[in-house]
């Protein structure tokens, strides 16, 4: 996927933390702890089930909490 993204020419921010984003008319905006924001079309959420991005948006969660057992 990175190879495609890159060849694509969309720039990719390594280590970067997400502290909201939000919808805007355009896309969404999202803005980071460093206080800047980027402003997009599309936003992916790949922080896992607990994600900080789906959840600013309002977005639940869909499915079991959670598959697994710990003791």
């Amino acid at each position: 996927m990175l190879e495609h993204v890159e060849a694509a020419g969309i720039p990719i921010r390594w280590n970067t933390r997400v502290g909201s984003v939000s919808s805007t008319a355009d896309g969404v905006a999202v803005h980071l702890v460093d206080g800047s924001t980027i402003d997009a079309d599309y936003v992916v959420a790949a922080d896992g089930a607990h994600s900080a991005v789906r959840t600013s948006l309002g977005i639940e969660m869909e499915g079991p909490r959670s598959d697994a057992s710990f003791v």
